[in-house]
């Protein structure tokens, strides 16, 4: 029965971290809650948003963009 509570706060916590910009944090929030229902379409649909914005971010980076990693 604490499943489903678990995996609204951690909706509500991918949600946030998506708002402030914390991409990456936020993919890995959808990624625990979708053990727990894996077919939920609208947490699949925001870890993918995530999971590009985080690869955005970091190939926007001062030390990709200058060739150091």
């Amino acid at each position: 029965a604490s499943a489903p509570t678990d995996s609204a706060r951690q909706r509500v916590l991918a949600e946030e971290l998506e708002k402030q910009k914390e991409f990456g944090a936020a993919a890995e929030i959808c990624e625990l809650a979708l053990q727990r229902i894996p077919n939920d379409a609208s947490l699949t649909a925001l870890r993918a948003r995530c999971r590009d914005e985080a690869i955005q971010k970091l190939a926007q980076s001062p030390e990709v963009l200058e060739g150091k990693n």
